[in-house]
């Protein structure tokens, strides 16, 4: 059932943990300042002053989704894959990469890319999240096959207490925490 545009997926369980859990803990955690998010559509609005007081920039490959994209610092419509053509290397205390993956990032050359470029804007230290979902649609290879994750380290999450949460839901989703090195 949608009620004034809003349907189920907002009330999934992956929604629940990455706007309450996820982002909480980057906001109230200190030394944590600047955030990147990967892909903007209607439900991402918000994400800004869920993380506020953090600098949040977007990156989402869909110029017509800039109106979504609730960015405080920067917004770039570009591909995930040039983050560095636009954001500083070490410049990023926090990225989510979440519910990109089998919904438009689908090649995983281009995925090991997106995650290269996007490690490379996170300063050591910092925390890549990856989110999933665990749905054969939206599961075009297998994320631990990549060898771009090498540049990163699983993370165990202490709120979720592990570095790989599954969510309840239609939707499945999985949600991956690495840490940069450094």
């Amino acid at each position: 059932m949608r009620v004034a545009g809003v349907g189920p997926k907002l009330r999934e369980d992956g929604r629940r943990v990455l706007e309450g859990a996820v982002f909480e803990w980057v906001r109230d955690t200190p030394g944590f300042d600047r955030s990147l998010l990967v892909g903007c559509h209607w439900y991402t609005w918000r994400y800004e002053k869920l993380l506020a007081p953090l600098e949040v920039s977007t990156i989402e490959i869909e110029p017509s989704r800039r109106r979504c994209q609730g960015a405080t610092y920067r917004h770039v419509s570009d591909s995930v894959e040039f983050a560095g053509r636009h954001f500083d290397a070490g410049s990023m205390d926090f990225v989510s990469l979440s519910g990109v993956i089998g919904w438009g990032l689908d090649d995983p050359e281009v995925a090991d890319r997106s995650v290269t470029a996007l490690a490379r804007t996170l300063r050591p230290g910092g925390v890549l999240l990856i989110g999933v979902n665990n749905l054969p649609a939206n599961r075009p290879f297998a994320l631990d096959t990549r060898r771009a994750l090498a540049v990163v380290k699983p993370w165990v999450f202490s709120p979720l207490t592990t570095a790989v949460h599954r969510c309840s839901g239609d939707m499945r989703k999985v949600f991956h925490f690495f840490r940069k090195p450094g």
